[in-house]
């Protein structure tokens, strides 16, 4: 049984995904997971909660961005939420198809997809839950001090 172990609440701002890579290290270190988890993590969190303030909550600075962390022994669980309207992720566009490879943007999903162990939309789109396979460092230790917010 997994429980809640990190809470981070973001404003939907772009510059607020420069707070993650903070948030990851802090995941890394509490944890003890390894360098490939790492990067997995840190681009597939920055592709949802990108696409949660841009597309989700659409820039409104009234709404934000949570971020939940859950772990048990085999897996590291990040479910990010928006207070949008969701959206049908089935709809999102195929990016590698030829008239797609030229476009800005539009890989936000795929890349979701490809990086996480495991991937499940949830409330209608509004939720993410990106589930990580957890490879420890062998000499790594799940303690650390954390200035995030803990429930």
């Amino acid at each position: 049984m997994s429980q809640k172990d990190v809470i981070l609440e973001l404003p939907s701002a772009l510059s607020s995904v420069a707070e993650l890579d903070m948030f990851v290290n802090d995941l890394m270190k509490r944890h003890g997971l390894n360098e490939d988890v790492h990067g997995k993590l840190l681009v597939s969190l920055t592709e949802a909660v990108t696409n949660a303030i841009r597309h989700g909550n659409q820039f409104d600075s009234e709404k934000c961005v949570r971020v939940e962390v859950y772990r048990d022994k085999a897996e590291l669980k990040v479910v990010v939420i928006d207070q949008g309207c969701g959206f049908e992720p089935e709809n999102v566009p195929d990016p590698t198809t030829p008239e797609a490879l030229e476009k800005e943007g539009g890989r936000g999903v795929f890349l979701m997809k490809l990086l996480a162990d495991k991937i499940a939309f949830l409330d209608e789109g509004r939720a993410v839950e990106m589930c990580y396979s957890c490879t420890c460092i062998t000499n790594g230790s799940s303690s650390g001090n954390s200035n995030m917010a803990i429930a």
